[in-house]
């Protein structure tokens, strides 16, 4: 039995199959669970310029001043009668797609993301090979994998990677996506081969990016790998409580019992609402056999010490 004690672990990984925290990974985070391994990205984006070159789309032009300014809500309101007088103009629709995106407006509680995602429909049905086409439909496939992280929908997962598998694959927030879909259908290997190969990204990114290829090493039994990149996770980020948690699920393979234990504690530490940290420290701090080999290592690196302080005389 004491050997098969390590496998028996339960809910100790900090995803809730997304992050990605991800979070997502589009890159607009969200606070799942699953938050870090997903959302971030689509940078370097020309969010203004008229593809149509419409000098009579006066409501966009007002809209544009209103959004530099901060004035979200009434740029809301110039871009819908934009739409109204101009059907067809698609850049209304990608800069109301990118204010539902971005920012809670006045009378609601959270972001609009059913409506972003309509109005970034609405622009792909315009400009299908539009300058921003890609950064859209990139947008939209987080939105399915956002889905399917918050309500375990297979078919949205289907539909991110439709969408994804045909954008540019040298794109890392791309593939930091695409890990994400197959981390959540056990696709474990593939999910290890995006996120190793997502080397262009920002330093949030970065963070997410370690966090999501440890849990994908977790699952796929490569402990020691899990347990370096998740220490690179927590030295970029600090304060994930789900990367510590994580941490702490590989340092358990690997048999560092003590380590294990301070990263529960870390996580707990930092959000005492982290119901798989609570569980997973309660789990080590009740374990009869877990403590002692927490005792055994004790021992053994206060014996250490000892050799080390005589060698050194």
């Amino acid at each position: 039995m004491k050997n098969n004690l390590i496998p028996k672990i339960a809910l100790i990984l900090s995803f809730l199959v997304l992050t990605v925290s991800v979070a997502i990974v589009i890159w607009t985070k969200v606070t799942t669970n699953h938050n870090n391994v997903i959302m971030q990205g689509a940078n370097n984006v020309d969010y203004y310029s008229d593809e149509d070159n419409i000098e009579s789309a006066r409501f966009y032009i007002d809209a544009v001043l209103a959004h530099k300014n901060k004035n979200y809500q009434q740029a809301v309101e110039l871009l819908n009668k934009q739409i109204k007088s101009l059907p067809t103009h698609a850049q209304s629709y990608f800069l109301l797609a990118r204010i539902y995106e971005e920012h809670i407006l006045p009378g609601h509680d959270g972001k609009m993301l059913t409506e972003m995602k309509d109005n970034y429909l609405s622009y792909l049905r315009l400009k299908q090979n539009g300058k921003r086409s890609h950064t859209v439909k990139l947008k939209i496939a987080q939105n399915y994998l956002r889905s399917a992280l918050n309500s375990n929908k297979s078919s949205d997962l289907d539909n991110a990677y439709n969408i994804l598998v045909k954008l540019d694959q040298n794109d890392s927030d791309v593939r930091m996506a695409l890990g994400a879909v197959y981390l959540a259908k056990n696709i474990n290997d593939k999910a290890v081969k995006e996120f190793e190969n997502a080397v262009s990204l920002e330093a949030s990114e970065t963070k997410t990016k370690y966090n999501s290829l440890g849990i994908a090493y977790i699952k796929s039994g490569k402990y020691k790998e899990a347990v370096k990149a998740l220490e690179i996770a927590v030295l970029l980020e600090p304060s994930n409580d789900y990367a510590h948690n994580n941490l702490g699920h590989a340092y358990l393979k690997v048999g560092k019992f003590i380590e294990a234990k301070q990263q529960f504690e870390k996580a707990v530490l930092l959000n005492p609402e982290n119901k798989k940290a609570e569980k997973n420290l309660n789990w080590v701090l009740t374990n009869k056999e877990i403590q002692r080999k927490i005792k055994i290592e004790r021992e053994n690196e206060t014996r250490l010490k000892q050799l080390n302080a005589v060698n050194s005389k």
